[in-house]
C-alpha cells in the first residue's frame, strides 16, 4: 500500500473513533484530536517524513513514534495496512544514540525519520540538505566505535537540521520562541529530543551563509549554545558579530555549565537536563545573556581581569564604535537595561557613554566617506591602468566624489549635468493622486519618497481622515503600512470596514463576514503594526517597500535611541528618519501630529498652524496638510513644496457615524 492509500484507510478508523480527522493543508498527512488524551482542540499529526515513512506525534502531550507503534496503540494489526514486523535500523545504531543521547528506540525512531538521520553497522549519516530540504549529494558521517568524523568532500557544508525548523510550526511561532544554534550535531539532537527547535554548523562554515538561511525561515530570536571552550566562545563571538551588523536579529547567548564542555555532554551527564536547559533559557533572556553584553564579556573580559589596558575608556570607546557598527534596526534588541549592565561591567558612568557615543558617530560618518573616496581612487587607478579615456575617467570620478563632499564637476553648470538630471526625471515615479485632496478639479500631488503632515487639534478628525486615505489607496492596489500607537489593532479593523461598507463603528461587530471579506480583499497589500519603535519600522519599510506608509501619530512613536529627555531633539530625529525611508524606499510617508492653532494672523491673512514640540517635521514634510472637524470636514493645505496652495479650505463630506468621507464638494 502506498502511503496515500494507507492515510485514506487510516482516516475512516480516526473518524470511526469520533477523532474529527482532517487532512493537513502543507504536506502529506492527517491532523486529528488525540486518541491519547482528552482532546478538544486537534493537535495529533500523522505524516510523511523526509525518509518517506509515516509517523505522529501529538503536540499536546507529546505522544509520538512510527505509524507501527500507533496501529499496535490502537489495536489494529499493522498487517492490514502493509506493515511487517523487521526492525527499522540495525542494532549499533541503536546502541550508539542510546549511549549519546538516553533514549528509547520509541525516540531514536522518532528522531531518525523526523530528522533524517541514517546508520549502518558502522556509522552515523546525516544528509547535506538545503532549508527546504533538498538533497545536496553527501552526508556527514561518525563511527560509532573510533570516533572519526567526516564530512562530504567537494561540497559546502549546510546548516543541519535547518530545513527540520519548520516543522516546529504546529507547536509554537519560531520567530518568538527562537532558535538553538549548535556546534555538534550530537548537540542539536540533544535538544531535537525534546522538541527544542536547534541546528548545527558541524563546527565551521559559512557565518553569513547561515544567518541568512535562519532569516529567510523567519528566525528572530537566535541563541547561541556552542562548546564551552575557546573555540566555542570564538565561534560566539564571530555569531554576535554578523547577527548585528549584517542581520535583525535578537541575540542570546546560552551559559553551558563548567562541568560540561557542550550541549550533548551536558545531556548525558545530567539527570535533570531539560528543566535545567530551560532554566539556561530563561537565564538568557536577561541582560546578561544579551549579545551585545556577551560580545563586551567575551572580547574584553579578560583583559579587564588582568588589568590589560590603557584604562577603562580605551575598552569603551572600542565597544562603542562597535555599537556604532550594528544595524539601527537592532538597536531594540539592546535596551538601556542592557548599556546600565555594561557601564557597570566596565565601572564607567553613563554620561562618558553618550559624550562619546555622540563623538564616536561623527567620527564613523567621516571614515565612510575616506573608504568611499578610496573604493573610487581605486577604480579610478583601475581604469587608467585598462586603458580607458582619462577625461572620462576624470569626469566619472569627480561625478562619484561630490556626493559625498559636494566637489563641483567642472564649472557645475546644468550643461554639465544635463544627461544625469535628464536621467533621473525620466527614472521618477508618477505622483499619486487622491480624490480628497482635489480643488476645484486641480489635484494635490502626493509624489513619492516624500514625508507628508497630516495635522490637527485633539478629535479633529486626523485619524478618520487617514483611513479614509489608506483605504482609498488600498482600493486601488497599493501596498501600505499603517502603524498605530492609540488605537488598538481591532478597532482599527472595525473602522476600516465602517468606512468601507459605511455602518457605524458599533455595528461592526455583528458584520463579522465583513470583517473577514475586508482581510480577504486588501490583506496580502496590507500590513498593520502597533506600538513599535521608530527602528522597526525603518526595518519594515525597507524591507517590505511599501508605496504608502501610515504613523499615528508622532508624540507616541518611540525610539529604542535615548534622547534624555531631549524631547524635540527625539521629534526631530523620527520625522528626520521617516524622511529618510521616503527618499530611500520611493515611499509616501504620512505622519500624523497635533497642532496648536495660533491666534494671530500671518501677513496672508490665514491662521498659522504649529506641529507640537518640535519645527523639524514642518521643514521635513512636503505637504503639510491640518484637518479641521466642522459640520462636515475642512482640509487646509498649510504647505505644499511641489504645487499650488488653495486659499480655501477643501472641503469634504463626512458621515461623522460611519466616518465614511466622500470626494471633494465644492462650495
Amino acid at each position: 500500500m502506498t502511503n496515500k492509500e494507507i492515510l485514506k484507510k487510516l482516516k475512516i478508523k480516526l473518524y470511526e473513533l469520533n477523532l474529527d480527522p482532517t487532512p493537513k493543508k502543507t504536506k502529506l498527512g492527517i491532523k486529528a484530536k488525540c486518541p491519547f488524551h482528552d482532546d478538544h482542540t486537534p493537535s495529533f499529526n500523522i505524516f510523511e517524513n523526509e525518509n518517506g515513512y509515516l509517523i505522529y506525534n501529538c503536540f499536546a502531550c507529546g505522544e509520538k513514534g512510527s505509524l507501527k507503534d500507533l496501529l499496535k496503540k490502537l489495536n489494529i494489526n499493522p498487517k492490514e495496512y502493509g506493515l511487517n514486523e523487521k526492525r527499522k535500523f540495525p542494532k549499533p545504531f541503536y546502541e550508539f544514540m542510546r549511549k549519546r543521547l538516553k533514549a528509547s528506540d520509541k525516540e531514536i525512531e522518532y528522531l531518525a525519520f523526523n530528522f533524517g538521520i541514517e546508520g549502518d553497522n558502522e556509522k552515523l549519516k546525516i544528509p547535506y540538505r538545503d532549508e527546504e530540504g533538498n538533497f545536496l549529494g553527501g552526508y556527514f558521517t561518525r563511527s560509532y566505535n573510533k570516533k572519526e568524523m567526516r564530512f562530504a568532500k567537494g561540497l559546502e557544508r549546510p546548516l543541519f537540521f535547518a530545513d527540520d525548523i519548520k516543522r516546529f510550526e504546529d507547536i509554537r511561532d519560531i520567530s518568538v520562541f527562537g532558535v538553538f544554534i549548535t556546534e555538534g550535531h550530537m548537540d542539536a539532537l540533544s535538544l531535537l529530543k525534546y522538541n527544542l527547535p536547534a541546528v548545527a554548523t558541524g563546527g565551521s562554515g559559512n557565518i553569513e551563509k547561515y544567518l541568512a538561511t535562519l532569516e529567510k525561515l523567519g528566525v528572530t530570536n537566535l541563541y547561541l549554545a556552542f562548546d564551552n571552550d575557546k573555540a566555542g566562545r570564538e565561534h560566539t563571538l564571530n555569531y554576535i558579530k554578523k547577527a548585528y551588523t549584517k542581520f535583525y536579529f535578537n541575540v542570546k547567548v546560552i551559559e553551558i555549565p563548567e562541568d560540561y564542555k557542550d550541549i550533548n555532554e551536558w545531556l548525558m551527564k545530567s539527570d535533570n537536563f531539560y528543566n535545567e536547559f530551560l532554566e539556561a533559557k530563561a537565564s538568557a533572556d536577561t541582560p546578561e545573556g544579551n549579545g551585545f553584553f556577551n560580545y563586551v564579556d567575551l572580547s574584553y573580559g579578560e583583559m579587564l581581569k588582568n588589568n590589560n589596558f590603557k584604562n577603562k575608556y580605551e575598552i569603551l570607546n572600542k565597544v562603542i564604535a562597535f555599537y556604532g557598527k550594528i544595524l539601527p534596526q537592532n538597536y531594540a534588541f539592546i535596551d538601556d537595561e542592557v548599556i546600565n549592565k555594561i557601564l557597570s561591567y566596565l565601572s564607567v558612568d553613563k554620561t562618558d557613554w553618550i559624550e562619546r557615543f555622540e563623538k564616536v558617530e561623527i567620527i564613523k560618518k567621516e571614515q565612510q566617506k575616506k573608504d568611499y573616496l578610496i573604493n573610487l581612487t581605486n577604480d579610478l587607478i583601475k581604469s587608467i591602468n585598462d586603458g580607458d579615456d582619462i577625461k572620462v575617467i576624470l569626469d566619472e570620478y569627480y561625478r562619484n566624489a561630490s556626493e559625498v563632499y559636494l566637489v563641483e564637476n567642472n564649472d557645475g553648470s546644468v550643461y554639465d549635468m544635463i544627461d544625469d538630471i535628464i536621467k533621473d526625471i525620466e527614472n521618477d515615479k508618477q505622483p499619486y493622486t487622491s480624490e480628497f485632496l482635489k480643488k476645484d478639479n486641480n489635484y494635490l500631488y502626493i509624489y513619492p519618497s516624500d514625508l507628508n503632515i497630516i495635522a490637527g487639534e485633539r478629535g479633529n478628525g486626523k485619524t478618520t481622515f487617514a483611513l479614509n486615505l489608506l483605504l482609498e489607496m488600498l482600493e486601488k492596489g497599493y501596498k501600505c503600512l499603517y502603524v498605530t500607537y492609540e488605537i488598538p489593532i481591532r478597532f482599527l479593523i472595525r473602522q476600516l470596514v465602517g468606512i468601507k461598507e459605511n455602518i457605524p463603528f458599533e455595528n461592526t461587530k455583528d458584520n463579522m463576514d465583513k470583517i473577514r471579506e475586508f482581510a480577504l480583499t486588501y490583506g496580502k497589500n496590507f500590513h498593520l503594526k502597533e506600538g513599535i519603535p521608530i527602528e522597526d519600522i525603518l526595518f519594515l519599510g525597507r524591507y517590505h517597500k511599501y508605496d504608502f506608509i501610515f504613523v499615528d501619530y508622532d508624540e507616541k512613536v518611540k525610539t529604542t535611541k535615548n534622547f534624555y529627555g531631549n524631547y524635540e531633539r527625539e521629534l526631530a530625529y523620527i520625522s528626520g528618519s521617516l524622511k529618510d525611508l521616503a527618499r530611500e524606499t520611493e515611499s509616501v510617508v504620512f505622519l500624523l501630529s497635533q497642532v496648536t492653532v495660533k491666534k494671530e494672523k500671518s501677513k496672508n491673512g490665514d491662521l498659522e498652524y504649529a506641529t507640537r514640540y518640535s519645527k523639524n517635521k514642518e521643514q521635513d514634510a512636503s505637504l503639510f496638510l491640518v484637518v479641521k472637524k466642522t459640520e462636515n470636514m475642512e482640509i487646509r493645505v498649510a504647505k505644499n513644496r511641489y504645487g499650488f496652495i488653495p486659499k480655501e479650505p477643501i472641503k469634504l463630506n463626512i458621515n461623522w457615524e460611519s466616518k465614511k468621507i466622500t470626494p471633494t464638494i465644492y462650495i
